[in-house]
């Protein structure tokens, strides 16, 4: 099953859109670098592989090469335990910067 994910780095939050409902999450685990400084970055993208909205908590390591965000955007590929997949890509708002998703962990609000 695909669900749609958005997730706004600078406020370490997103939302899960799965079978027509909204599942607001948190997020953390991300590191940000940036040359000389960044307003935020933002990610879209999408989950596989869910059962129900729970399967998409935990702690993800990256399928694919790391994600680096300037001048525009890139994708990246990450997994968790329960085999959820995230496809997402990035574009900054601010100046040149990268991300590193390797540890992402994703906790639904309650």
């Amino acid at each position: 099953m695909r669900a749609g994910l958005i997730v706004g780095f600078g406020g370490g939050s997103g939302s899960l859109f799965f079978k027509g409902n909204r599942y607001p999450f948190s997020i953390g685990g991300i590191s940000v670098g940036a040359t000389i400084g960044i307003a935020s970055i933002d990610f879209v993208g999408r989950a596989r592989n869910l059962s129900r909205p729970r399967d998409i908590e935990g702690n993800y390591r990256a399928v694919a090469a790391g994600l680096s965000v300037a001048g525009g955007g890139a994708v990246a590929r990450l997994r968790n335990s329960r085999g959820v997949e995230l496809e997402v890509s990035g574009k900054k708002i601010g100046l040149k910067a990268s991300a590193d998703l390797n540890g992402l962990r994703i906790r639904l609000e309650r």
